[in-house]
């Protein structure tokens, strides 16, 4: 038997906590509305050894809800004395992707293959009996986000030799995820563009405003301010640029599908305005991958350049604004739980 589950390239990618659910998410009819209507304000939290930068609120738990999804305790099945490849077969024929914390330096195809990383999270849609393999979404041996296969025996294998410390275990992240497309939560108010919704973040991101969280973060266009603030020390990584550029690239699609669907009148002077912010996210982060390699003045390059971006960035939403239209158009609310660290089940 070959079953195959679908699953489109999601608009994020630079960590997995996005792309997983929103590879699977990309299915709904109507996610391109719910997708938009968030996924705007970014915030910065400094930790002990790095800086975080990514998305504010990520809204799977509330009102539109694209995703079903099931918790199931790793006892369960050894109650049941089924072994984990029947398990996650029997599952994908029930139409679940799987979500899995497995020892990855068992999986010949993955990025972690022969290192000392012991616990790292994999997703799961198909799986072929005649070639023994199942399909995989994650980091490949080339570190890019992307699909392969495992065999049935790297999969087992991964499965009983992982080891959770004891902040995974805390966010039960031994257990095993079941998710399913959720194909019968359609109601009208999923199905629109919310600009009332979309024009509340906007504010928020151009101001700066603290949402809530926490004094030590950062949010919206005052991110800079901490990525320029640490470019000269070890905190801020490749994958910080990755964000940034996802970020931007994101931005310039809402405002063409806005304009495509006539909810904003169609500004060409708009759109090359954040084209260019993508390009300079573009930009820099090749510079920063130079700059480990050749030193001081090319990260003066890339503080100048981040200078720029945030009077461009400015602008060009506030011109953003002015040409939203007033009142309700309706049609997502809710208070959205915040999410500041990195699990897909955090989501869920």
């Amino acid at each position: 038997m070959k079953i195959v589950l679908p699953l489109v390239k999601p608009k994020i990618r630079y960590v997995q906590y996005h792309a997983y659910p929103l590879s699977i998410a990309g299915n709904h009819s109507f996610f391109d509305e719910w997708f938009f209507n968030h996924y705007i304000n970014l915030y910065t939290c400094t930790l002990p050894n790095k800086l975080r930068l990514d998305f504010l609120n990520p809204p799977f738990l509330e009102q539109f809800r694209p995703l079903i999804v099931k918790q199931i305790p790793r006892e369960i099945i050894a109650i049941y004395n089924s072994s984990v490849v029947d398990f996650i077969k029997n599952c994908i024929a029930q139409n679940y992707y799987i979500y899995v914390h497995l020892n990855e330096s068992c999986i010949t195809n993955s990025k972690s293959f022969g290192t000392n990383v012991v616990c790292h999270d994999i997703l799961i849609n198909g799986f072929d009996d005649e070639k023994s393999t199942f399909n995989v979404s994650g980091y490949d041996k080339d570190k890019n986000f992307s699909n392969y296969l495992a065999t049935y025996n790297e999969i087992s294998e991964g499965y009983e030799r992982v080891s959770f410390d004891e902040e995974k275990l805390s966010q039960n992240l031994e257990d095993i995820y079941l998710i399913k497309l959720n194909i019968l939560n359609n109601p009208d108010n999923d199905k629109f563009i919310n600009l009332k919704v979309i024009k509340n973040h906007l504010k928020e991101y151009v101001n700066g405003s603290n949402c809530g969280q926490s004094e030590k973060m950062k949010f919206g266009i005052d991110v800079y301010k901490d990525i320029i603030s640490y470019l000269f020390d070890d905190k801020v990584s490749i994958k910080n640029f990755h964000a940034l550029l996802e970020h931007k690239m994101i931005m310039r699609m809402r405002v063409e599908y806005l304009m495509e669907k006539n909810y904003i009148s169609t500004s060409e002077h708009l759109i090359n305005n954040f084209k260019l912010l993508e390009n300079h996210a573009l930009l820099i982060k090749g510079v920063f991958m130079k700059a480990q390699y050749t030193g001081k003045k090319r990260m003066e390059t890339l503080e100048s350049v981040l200078t720029k971006m945030i009077e461009l960035e400015k602008e060009s939403i506030n011109q953003l604004l002015e040409i939203i239209p007033e009142g309700d158009s309706v049609l997502i609310t809710g208070n959205f739980p915040s999410r500041t660290s990195g699990s897909i089940a955090q989501y869920l």
